[in-house]
Formats: structure tokens, C-alpha cells, sequence
């Protein structure tokens, strides 16, 4: 169920209220009991990722380099060329 906010237009009383979907909007204020308790427009709930995600590196070919190997360069693989290790 969705909280949906409520602003009075004559008192200015604001309330965040849990509802179905399908209830009708309330009219009421609960504070000056007019019939003036509106609404307000909601943005909705933002998209929220989780995890890891997907990156180009997740699927498709494999690198043609082993990690086994060292890369051209020094004997440790770091790639560099005056590495001593």
C-alpha cells in the first residue's frame, strides 16, 4: 500500500496517510474537519538498483590474455619493463 500526502488548503495541516490504491482520496482535515484535505502529487518511488549490477566485463568473450601468463613486459606481470621482481 502507498503513503500518499495530504495538505489542507485552510489550515495548512500536511499528513502522510497509508491507503489502497483503489480507497478514494479523503476530503476531511483531520485537525480543522473542513472539507479541504487534498492530495498532493506524488513523484511515485524512485528505480533503486542493488548488488553488484552488470558491467561489459560480466558477459561476452573472455580476454585473450591469461592471468597464468605475464603480460609483455616484466617477469612479474605488472607490465612493466624495469620491474625487478
Amino acid at each position: 500500500m502507498p503513503n500518499y500526502d495530504y495538505v489542507c488548503t485552510q489550515c495548512g495541516h500536511k499528513e502522510e496517510i497509508l491507503q489502497k490504491m483503489t480507497d478514494a482520496p479523503l476530503t476531511q482535515c483531520p485537525q480543522c474537519q473542513q472539507a479541504t484535505f487534498k492530495r498532493k502529487m506524488g513523484a511515485g518511488a524512485g528505480l533503486q538498483f542493488q548488488g553488484s549490477g552488470f558491467y561489459g566485463t560480466d558477459y561476452g568473450s573472455k580476454s585473450s590474455s591469461s592471468p597464468d601468463k605475464p603480460s609483455s613486459g616484466g617477469s612479474c606481470g605488472c607490465g612493466k619493463s624495469s620491474c625487478k621482481s
